[in-house]
């Protein structure tokens, strides 16, 4: 998880806070979950294989 603390490397002033993960990634990794297949994933998310698994994630 990133760091949310104020001040810290994540927050870029007035309660805004810099992403650490795509919402391709995200929604991909939700999908799997869900049990989406390989071809499912790239249809929906064609982008998705260019990120890494989210760090903590099954």
């Amino acid at each position: 998880m990133p760091d949310l603390t104020l001040g810290g490397p994540y927050d870029v002033g007035r309660g805004v806070w810099l992403p650490t993960a795509a919402t391709d990634q995200v929604d991909a990794e939700l999908a799997k979950w869900f049990g989406a297949d390989a071809t499912t994933l790239t249809a929906v998310w064609p982008h998705a294989g260019a990120f890494d698994r989210i760090r903590g994630w099954a």
